[in-house]
């Protein structure tokens, strides 16, 4: 496809999910040498903060942004979300030299 083998991929889920619903995909992509790391948006999955407490699309998206903002400098990933378009555009918006390509799922 084109692709480098250590390409790197943030996997980001949906409203009322977590990193989990991405696991077929992950292995499917690191089988294939591909870098994958999916998030956990606050209030999702496995992290602690409340969702009753989360007010902004900022603070929903802090997990995302920290990670694309601790990436080593020059690297770039492409971004898969799963429905949330606002994390989507926040993401690409925010950071768009981390990013290289984003590409919105839904089913």
């Amino acid at each position: 496809m084109g692709m480098a083998a250590k390409e790197h991929f943030v996997l980001v889920h949906g409203e009322g999910h977590g990193a989990w619903c991405w696991f077929k995909l992950r292995w499917l992509l690191e089988g294939a040498g591909y870098r994958v790391t999916c998030v956990d948006l606050a209030g999702g999955g496995v992290d602690p903060t409340d969702p009753n407490t989360i007010r902004s699309f900022k603070q929903y998206d802090k997990p995302l942004i920290d990670l694309i903002s601790t990436l080593p400098e020059g690297e770039k990933v492409r971004a898969l979300f799963f429905l949330f378009a606002n994390t989507l555009n926040i993401s690409n918006d925010m950071l768009p030299q981390f990013v290289i390509s984003v590409l919105r799922i839904a089913v």
